[in-house]
């Protein structure tokens, strides 16, 4: 797994492989980078937020 840290309690997933030998292709390494930077840019648009619950008062 490959991951990064979004503050100080945050950590995100950026890509996860299953490798062949020792090594970690680095093709691997620059696409979780990619994802990285995707979410650096605008975090919002890579966050999911779970949808709040209703309560009997709200109906």
């Amino acid at each position: 797994m490959l991951y990064f840290f979004h503050g100080q309690n945050v950590v995100i997933l950026a890509h996860a492989i299953i490798k062949e030998d020792n090594q970690l292709p680095d093709r691997e390494i620059d696409l979780a980078l990619t994802y990285k930077n995707l979410f650096t840019l605008n975090s919002e648009v890579h966050t999911y937020i779970e949808p709040e619950e209703e309560t009997d008062e709200e109906n």
